[in-house]
């Protein structure tokens, strides 16, 4: 996209913000050398500028997304991962963050696409490639369900609450909870247990110290945690 076209494709076309993909230098000819750097041979220049001409798209509203940056940590950047395979297991797949939508470029199974986004939908970013009508109505309502959780009051106040933690004290959004290499919370009130096996029905939870209240209230009223994380949902909120 032209740096002189970026304001008419937002007015015109309703375009909230630009997606950069690419930056790599292997993009490049061979032996390629940079001008106007004091190294010129030194590639990570080439994704420095990559990241500058990204925030110049849209200097004020910061939206954009790159995935490749050098020395660009003062830039307001949301930077992601390059493209995963989705399949089920921790060496890759669900416990990647800030995946390719939900998929990477491949199109995964109805559960674990709905596995995907149960655990990607507490994350700060979330990005959709395939949509969820791309398998049938039950994915559909799920996602919908799921998604709405970021509109939720008590979604936003946490995560405001955690960017805070993150701007005084340096504290991570995203937290791994002592005894636990496949949960993580978000801020310190909002736990993840994503479910990575396969026709899984239930999995062990492990809750830092406090009392925890599931997400969504288990269907016949109970508020035992550990019934509702079996049978409902992997996610809770603390009291």
């Amino acid at each position: 996209v032209p740096d002189a076209g970026a304001p008419t494709l937002k007015t015109d076309f309703g375009v909230d913000s630009f997606k950069l993909d690419a930056g790599e230098f292997n993009w490049l000819p061979e032996n390629s050398r940079l001008r106007g750097f004091r190294q010129p041979q030194q590639p990570g220049w080439y994704a420095n500028a990559w990241a500058d001409f990204g925030i110049r798209l849209d200097p004020l509203r910061r939206r954009q997304e790159v995935r490749v940056g050098f020395r660009a940590q003062h830039l307001p950047l949301t930077v992601r991962a390059i493209d995963k395979d989705s399949h089920w297991g921790l060496d890759n797949g669900l416990k990647a963050m800030g995946p390719d939508g939900l998929d990477g470029n491949c199109y995964p199974d109805r559960e674990l696409y709905i596995r995907w986004l149960q655990a990607t939908v507490l994350m700060p970013s979330l990005q959709l490639s395939v949509p969820p009508w791309h398998y049938d109505e039950e994915v559909v309502n799920i996602s919908r369900r799921l998604l709405a959780i970021r509109s939720e009051p008590r979604f936003r106040e946490n995560m405001k609450s955690a960017l805070a933690d993150l701007l005084a004290n340096g504290d991570p959004l995203l937290r791994r909870p002592p005894g636990s290499a496949d949960q993580f919370l978000l801020g310190r009130s909002i736990l993840a247990a994503p479910v990575l096996e396969p026709g899984a029905k239930s999995r062990k939870v492990h809750f830092p110290s406090g009392r925890w209240r599931p997400w969504f209230a288990p269907e016949d009223g109970s508020q035992d945690i550990c019934r509702a994380a079996r049978e409902r949902r992997d996610d809770a909120t603390r009291l």
